[in-house]
């Protein structure tokens, strides 16, 4: 096993193209709340029997896929930004605008980035 390893997955948001490497090992500071200031009566966190947060599902635009290959976060993310276009286009004759702004603000990764000889060339030489 290796000294430093560095684990990481590849994260798709939904209806986005970009693809995002988030490492496993980028562990963030969680901030307790101070004795006294919670809704908890004074209690400590670990004398608790119940959470203090509620956990929901994150909201629509905050969606996200992982995936532990670029290349198949790449291929991902070009099938679900097409049938994101094809939901637009299928709303009807009112939506031309937002497929032209969807085409427009992901332009370089939908003709660029996301080609097939693109993700085809990153399959030959992934280690993964």
């Amino acid at each position: 096993m290796e000294k430093h390893r560095f684990n990481k997955f590849y994260r798709v948001f939904k209806n986005d193209t970009k693809v995002t490497e988030v490492s496993f090992n980028d562990f963030k500071q969680i901030v307790m709340p101070v004795e006294g200031q919670t809704r908890t009566g004074g209690l400590s966190a670990e004398k608790l029997s119940v959470p203090e947060r509620c956990y929901s599902l994150l909201p629509e635009n905050e969606m996200f896929y992982g995936y532990d290959r670029r290349a198949q976060a790449m291929e991902m993310a070009k099938s679900g930004a097409l049938k994101h276009i094809a939901a637009l286009i299928a709303e009807g004759p009112g939506s031309t605008e937002k497929v032209y702004q969807y085409r427009f603000d992901h332009y370089e990764d939908l003709n660029i980035n996301l080609r097939d000889s693109a993700i085809k060339q990153l399959t030959l030489t992934d280690k993964y």
